[in-house]
C-alpha cells in the first residue's frame, strides 16, 4: 500500500478517536452542559424540562413542570420542579444549577457550596431533604386517591454535573437521567400512569394556589419556628 495513503488513514483514525473522546467528555463531564445562565435556577429547570420532554415516549408518559401542591389539612404547600410519570413509576425531580464544588450527603441538613477556588463558601439546605418533603406531598395525594400504590422515586439533578463530592444515591447528572427513568422503580401499566396523572391534575384544579400564596405559607411557617 502507498505509504502516503497509510499515513492519511492513520491521521484520520487518530482524528476520529480524538473527536469521540471530546464528544464523550461533553456528555459525561458536565461542566459544559449549560453556559453560565443569568437566572441559574430558572434556566436550569428549563434545561431539565426540555430533557424530560424528549424522554416522553408515548401518550401515557406525562410530565408536569413547576407545580405547587397544596395540603388543605396542614394548610401548607410545596413547589416541585418536575414530576415525570413513566413506565417505571412517578419520579419527583428537583433541579439544582449550583456552580462550584458541592459537598453533602443524605444525613446532612446543610450542604456546602465552594466557589472562587475555595475563597467563597455558602451553606445550602439539603436538596435531598427538600425533595423528601415534595415526595410526601405527592404520596398523600396519590395514595389517598388510588388503590394501586405506584412507586414514587425522588431524584435531584445537578445540571452542571458537579456531583463528585456528593455522597447520595438520590443525586444524578442530566447525562444519567434517561437511564434512571428506564431502570429505577418498578413497572406500572399505562392505565396506572394515566390515573396517577389525572389524580395530580385533579388535585391542582381543586386546590389552586399562586406562587405569592405559596411564599406567604413559607414565611408564615418560618416565622413560627
Amino acid at each position: 500500500m502507498n505509504p502516503f495513503l497509510i499515513v492519511c488513514i492513520i491521521f484520520i483514525f487518530i482524528f476520529f478517536v480524538i473527536f469521540l473522546i471530546a464528544l464523550l467528555g461533553r456528555l459525561c463531564g458536565s461542566h459544559a452542559l449549560l453556559p453560565a445562565p443569568k437566572d441559574s435556577g430558572k434556566e436550569g429547570e428549563d434545561y431539565v424540562a426540555e430533557l424530560l420532554t424528549s424522554l416522553c415516549k408515548n401518550e401515557h408518559d406525562h410530565l408536569m413542570n413547576d407545580i405547587i401542591l397544596y395540603d388543605p389539612n396542614l394548610k401548607s404547600s410545596c413547589e416541585i420542579d418536575h414530576i415525570f410519570i413513566g413506565s417505571r413509576g412517578v419520579f419527583v425531580i428537583e433541579t439544582k444549577n449550583w456552580g462550584g464544588e458541592i459537598y453533602g450527603d443524605d444525613e446532612q441538613e446543610k450542604w456546602t457550596q465552594v466557589l472562587a477556588d475555595g475563597n467563597v463558601t455558602h451553606k445550602k439546605f439539603s436538596p435531598v431533604k427538600q425533595n423528601k418533603t415534595h415526595i410526601r406531598f405527592v404520596e398523600k395525594i396519590l395514595y389517598r386517591r388510588l388503590t394501586e400504590r405506584v412507586q414514587i422515586i425522588g431524584r435531584i439533578v445537578f445540571v452542571q454535573g458537579n456531583t463528585y463530592h456528593i455522597d447520595s444515591s438520590y443525586v444524578c447528572t442530566p447525562f444519567e437521567l434517561a437511564h434512571i427513568l428506564e431502570t429505577e422503580g418498578s413497572d406500572i401499566t399505562p392505565a396506572e400512569q394515566d390515573r396517577a396523572y389525572r389524580t395530580l391534575r385533579s388535585h391542582l384544579e381543586r386546590y389552586p394556589i399562586t406562587k405569592e400564596q405559596h411564599l406567604l405559607y413559607i414565611r408564615s411557617r418560618h416565622s413560627n419556628e
